[in-house]
């Protein structure tokens, strides 16, 4: 109710007003005067009352044209302390609203939606489909060695030796499920919310020491009497309330056994406030690091942290690389709309990562006895 009161009244306001706070706002008239311009008057109150995922809309139905994304974005960001109060304070009041009351969605129906052939060309890899971020060790790493980068990673983190049970939670189309087990000779439960992912891994992980499950996070096999060597949650806390932390993280140390390793790779960052970008993202909240050690502390001791942020621009980039190859399929299963958003989505992510305003953590933790 207050959302949309907030936005009736930005709506009451003259075009002149809104114009000129989105207009700085964006850096309209000054950095981005080359290289944007609004061809579409309704793009200010899409913006006012949306923040980010207005700017989105806009620029998908081609209200706004932008010559250089990257760069478009970079001058926002940089000079984000210059932004009118006005929209200061309501980017914040809304990110407050959708992030701890509900979730602001777009009225697109396909705005969000990817099914498991979308992700096979954009994230498929030769290690399977993986929606998270790899880590890049070397300037000719392409997407399926950052993938496999980061897996050693993960592997060493847990430090694997042959005949360990392992529990993924969130463990998507069973990519890492299965190397691990083909490639350390461990057991490993995965689990997912999404029967589609769930019937995709199970297939995927014939002849492989994989049992996929469909299971809740927050009601993670409450019930579950096996204790495991290794819990893994990988870009899955990002899709949990901060509400369900503490249950969270409790299941995960029932899981767990005494000398066990629990190993969590998350987006965040390190102000609290950034939220779920103003809806760009659905069902997901960015968890400030602050957040995670307040949740866990009572449950784990962290043992490292490492900062990956850095490496999702190269993932994000080469995403948006793999969507330019496969545009003519998804311009006829979508329509043409879908192109501007998957390239405004990819470049501002990787955008965000390149200025370290969007961090991601590998973090190691043992259980507290």
């Amino acid at each position: 109710m207050l959302l949309f009161l907030e936005a009736s009244i930005i709506r009451m306001l003259p075009i002149s007003l809104i114009s000129a706070l989105v207009r700085r706002a964006c850096r309209l008239d000054e950095e981005n005067k080359e290289i944007a311009v609004v061809t579409d008057s309704r793009f200010y109150t899409m913006v006012a009352t949306k923040s980010l995922l207005g700017l989105s809309e806009s620029y998908k139905k081609g209200w706004i044209q932008v010559k250089k994304l990257d760069v478009f974005f970079e001058n926002i960001f940089l000079t984000r302390n210059a932004t009118p109060k006005f929209i200061t304070m309501y980017k914040d009041f809304l990110a407050y609203l959708e992030l701890d009351l509900f979730e602001m969605k777009s009225e697109d129906p396909n705005y969000y939606n990817s099914d498991l052939e979308d992700l096979e060309l954009t994230c498929g890899t030769d290690l399977g489909i993986i929606c998270s971020n790899g880590v890049w060790l070397s300037p000719s790493d392409d997407l399926d060695t950052a993938q496999r980068n980061k897996f050693e990673m993960i592997a060493k983190m847990l430090q694997l030796s042959p005949g360990m049970r392992l529990i993924e939670i969130g463990a998507g189309c069973g990519a890492l499920a299965k190397y691990l087990a083909d490639n350390y000779h461990v057991h490993v439960v995965g689990t997912t919310l999404s029967k589609a992912e769930l019937d995709y891994a199970r297939k995927f992980c014939v002849g492989s020491t994989v049992d996929m499950q469909l299971s809740n996070c927050t009601d993670l096999m409450e019930n579950e009497d096996e204790k495991f060597d290794g819990v893994i949650v990988n870009s899955v806390l990002e899709c949990i309330g901060k509400s369900d932390y503490e249950r969270f993280f409790a299941n995960i140390a029932n899981l767990l056994k005494n000398n066990g390793t629990f190993v969590i790779q998350v987006a965040g960052r390190y102000d609290s406030r950034l939220g779920n970008v103003n809806g760009i993202y659905p069902l997901v909240r960015f968890a400030n690091l602050s957040e995670i050690i307040t949740a866990t502390e009572k449950y784990f001791v962290m043992e490292s942290l490492t900062d990956v942020g850095r490496h999702y621009e190269k993932t994000f980039l080469a995403w948006g690389e793999k969507d330019r190859k496969y545009r003519d399929t998804f311009v006829e299963k979508y329509g043409q709309e879908y192109c501007p958003w998957s390239e405004f989505f990819t470049q501002m992510t990787a955008t965000m990562a390149k200025l370290r305003i969007l961090q991601e953590w590998q973090i190691v933790f043992s259980k507290k006895c």
